[in-house]
């Protein structure tokens, strides 16, 4: 599947049909069943996923009804359907990383592949180039940043230059299990990377990703002692 990043990491399927109210994605598939994911973007307002109940196979489920229920860090709800369907197939793989439903979500993330009961009503979702301006608007505004790993938290340090802001992180990373994946957001420059690196080496505390957004530099930081 090719991916077509949006802005901050954030990378979408061209091929895929969307639905930006429910914050699904919907792939054709042979036959006329389609595979369903949430988006990348629901890790700002979710938090990390901790679990995920897929509907079973057989299931009829009706439009805007629950195809699967969610408890994350700051959300507990529902996935909804965006059209009447039945569920054929489900990603048994969830119920041990449900993590992956933003992680990887067109990879071994996908939730469910789906008939339509009406073939007719999967012509309400939108292509790639319908959506890609108004996913840009939402992750840039939003300050959505979509890793390789969901961070457990995020530390918004804006306006503080970086290595200011890793004193803190130093304070912060002190206070949580080991594992724990913290985001840190900071003001950045050429010299960021090395400053983080640097930290890194001291502390010895693993550096996941690293990145700049224009002015901005995000970290994302597992502890690991």
């Amino acid at each position: 599947m090719a991916l077509e990043e949006v802005a901050n990491r954030c990378r979408f399927p061209r091929e895929a049909l969307y639905d930006l109210q429910r914050l699904t994605w919907y792939l054709p598939m042979d036959g006329g069943a389609l595979k369903v994911g949430t988006l990348p973007i629901t890790v700002k307002g979710w938090g990390k996923v901790r679990k995920v109940e897929v509907k079973q196979v057989g299931t009829t489920v009706e439009r805007d009804r629950s195809l699967a229920y969610v408890e994350a860090q700051r959300y507990v709800g529902h996935v909804r359907a965006s059209f009447a369907c039945r569920v054929v197939e489900v990603n048994d793989q969830l119920a041990a990383e449900p993590h992956l439903i933003q992680s990887d979500p067109y990879g071994r993330g996908w939730l469910a592949t789906v008939v339509p009961l009406n073939a007719g009503d999967v012509s309400a979702l939108k292509g790639f180039e319908e959506v890609r301006d108004e996913l840009r608007r939402e992750i840039t505004e939003r300050g959505i940043v979509c890793f390789r790993e969901v961070p457990d938290l995020t530390i918004p340090a804006i306006g503080v230059e970086c290595s200011m802001a890793l004193m803190v992180l130093k304070d912060q990373i002190d206070q949580v299990p080991v594992g724990t994946l913290i985001h840190l957001v900071a003001e950045g420059d050429e010299s960021s990377e090395q400053e983080v690196m640097k930290w890194s080496s001291i502390t010895g505390h693993e550096v996941v990703d690293l990145f700049r957004e224009g002015r901005l530099v995000h970290v994302l930081v597992r502890r690991t002692r």
